[in-house]
């Protein structure tokens, strides 16, 4: 995907749980095998390989149809580039999964473009999503994976909880920090302030910075809409950031004044040099 990743690379797909993250990646699957845009980004043509370990063979089969035919694609268009393994029921560890890939496409390296893991947790090998290094040893893995099937290796996981708006896009996702550091492109959805519509940011490695934009899922499918995509739900106006960095400063006084000994309030706020509403605010 052009400005995004190139074959060989890992991804990492994430956003809020039950937002539509495996209908986003039935659209990349789809874009991928016909060379169509996707989300306003180029594709070049190439095999995928779906691996779903969360839903059953005959979910699967119902809905990558519906995004199709909402693309406007006809059955000859796509159906001979996609392969789909439905693992519910049959998971598999990372390591488990590499070692049947290897088997499976033995002297055929480069046979998929792209391979989507969805979704990541469920490759774990009962391993704390929170734990660095278990993170790195398991993004090893995957490094490992691109590397013998030649394919980009994409994983869809989830974010954590809470507001997403004021976190880095670096941060966004649940566990531990080494997931983004390792992947080359680290895609997330956050919410916009208008409801149902989302916007896309990614970090990328290989690539100039990319432009958030605002995207909405009108069933089955997600598009480009108008919206702004800096309006993030939650996230502060500059002037509210710059009020929360003045009231961070009087804290830290406040903080310093009581760590010298107790006062009352009112030689406190002459001490720090408040006034009193907002002395009695920050308190």
């Amino acid at each position: 995907v052009e400005g995004l990743f190139r074959a060989g690379e890992t991804v990492n797909i994430i956003a809020n749980p039950k937002v539509g993250k495996s209908w986003l990646v039935y659209h990349l699957a789809l874009s991928i095998i016909t060379g169509q845009d996707w989300l306003g980004f180029s594709t070049h043509p190439g095999r995928v390989l779906l691996i779903d370990n969360e839903l059953h063979p005959c979910t699967i089969a119902h809905r990558i149809p519906k995004v199709a035919n909402e693309m406007g694609l006809f059955p000859a268009d796509w159906q001979h580039g996609l392969n789909v393994w439905p693992l519910r029921g049959n998971l598999r560890s990372i390591q488990d999964l590499t070692a049947d890939l290897t088997a499976d496409l033995t002297d055929q390296a480069g046979e998929y473009a792209a391979i989507i893991l969805d979704a990541k947790y469920r490759f774990g090998n009962g391993e704390s999503e929170n734990d660095n290094a278990s993170e790195t040893q398991f993004y090893n893995q995957i490094d490992r994976l691109a590397a013998t099937t030649g394919a980009a290796i994409v994983l869809i996981h989830h974010s954590s909880k809470g507001i997403q708006s004021d976190k880095r896009v670096t941060d966004v996702g649940a566990g531990a920090g080494a997931q983004s550091r390792a992947a080359d492109c680290h895609l997330v959805l956050r919410e916009h302030e208008e409801p149902g519509t989302y916007v896309l940011d990614a970090a990328v490695r290989s690539f100039k910075p990319v432009e958030p934009v605002a995207i909405r899922w009108e069933f089955p499918l997600w598009s480009i809409c108008g919206a702004d995509a800096s309006q993030l739900k939650g996230r502060k106006s500059r002037q509210e950031e710059q009020q929360a960095d003045r009231d961070r400063g009087g804290i830290n006084r406040i903080v310093a004044t009581l760590l010298k000994g107790p006062l009352t309030t009112k030689k406190l706020l002459a001490t720090t040099k408040m006034g009193r509403s907002r002395g009695e605010r920050l308190l």
